[in-house]
């Protein structure tokens, strides 16, 4: 967390049907910092598993690529790992991050067979959110990992902030305000409209969490622009 201080254009595959359950186009996320190996894909022996995900991502094409928060990542990264919400963990690799969103684009390394099976969320390309108008947004995950979503609203738009940590104090704008807050290992969790579709990527929260939460509106549009795909 920072401290204030479906792309079929994209020429992948088309989106399924909306999963029931949001949670399971969720990821967590871990990453290996400085030395140490890598593990095989869907192995639990992680160096440091136990701990908390430092954030989480969520799955839009079912190619294997998901959305996160870019400053979530940094050049000591050693390892990725992305876990979902049936238990299986695949490595990560990152594509792309833009700064001046905090948005990252990443890739699950894993077969088409173990791909074909995927839940992902279909990106809001119209009816975008108001003042007032309902969300569903990521909140962290249970005891056993499973993602967890609460209802909220949308309490401002095209707000900018500063936030400081590994984004260098560098300006963000054009947030959604939500009235949720935003802990630490929330961001890179989705926001979902009232049609239970993507609209936006938890970024920042305030130190007491009274100012509720922001986060980086998403669009296939924007992200064909910022990621050049």
């Amino acid at each position: 967390m920072l401290l204030l201080a479906a792309l079929t254009t994209w020429g992948c595959s088309p989106a399924p049907s909306l999963p029931a359950d949001p949670a399971e186009a969720t990821l967590r996320i871990h990453i290996a910092r400085g030395d140490g190996e890598a593990p095989s894909v869907f192995s639990s022996q992680i160096p440091g598993y136990g701990q908390e995900a430092v954030g989480a991502g969520v799955l839009i094409d079912r190619s294997g690529l998901f959305l996160s928060a870019a400053h979530l990542f940094s050049p000591s990264d050693t390892a990725i790992w992305a876990t979902m919400s049936d238990g299986h963990i695949f490595h990560a690799l990152l594509v792309s991050k833009n700064e001046e969103s905090d948005l990252a684009l990443l890739q699950l390394e894993a077969t088409a067979e173990m791909l074909q099976n995927l839940s992902v969320l279909p990106i809001a390309e119209g009816g975008w959110p108001e003042v007032g108008d309902p969300l569903l947004t990521f909140q962290g995950s249970d005891e056993h990992g499973q993602p967890q979503f609460t209802e909220g609203q949308v309490l401002a738009l095209s707000q900018s902030i500063v936030a400081g940590k590994s984004l260098l104090e560098l300006p963000l704008t054009g947030l959604i305000q939500i009235d949720l807050p935003v802990h630490a290992g929330f961001s890179g969790g989705p926001v979902l409209n009232g049609q239970a579709e993507l609209v936006g990527i938890l970024t920042a929260g305030t130190a007491d969490g009274l100012g509720g939460g922001y986060a980086t509106p998403v669009q296939s549009a924007t992200l064909e622009k910022l990621f050049e795909i």
